[in-house]
């Protein structure tokens, strides 16, 4: 049988729809853990595997300019290690 682990990296203010993810219960074979920080952090988007992005007082543009390419650099790297 198959087990997946997700990480999910929750950045933004903390607000109602985040807690209500991370009180839910993780369905059958799989796990998850949780990062968060108020601010988009490189290395915290790196680990994870589910970005959500509160964007609500943050500058958009600049904060999906971020997240995006650590992103696609971590996709560069899974690429050479192929």
């Amino acid at each position: 049988m198959y087990h997946c682990h997700i990480h999910f990296y929750l950045t933004g203010c903390q607000n109602k729809e985040f807690e209500i993810i991370k009180e839910m219960s993780p369905l059958s074979h799989f796990t998850h853990t949780f990062s968060e920080s108020i601010r988009p952090e490189k290395a915290l988007a790196a680990n994870a595997d589910v970005i959500l992005a509160y964007l609500h007082n943050l500058d958009v543009q600049e904060t999906m300019q971020a997240l995006l390419s650590w992103e696609s650099g971590k996709q560069r790297r899974r690429e050479r290690a192929d």
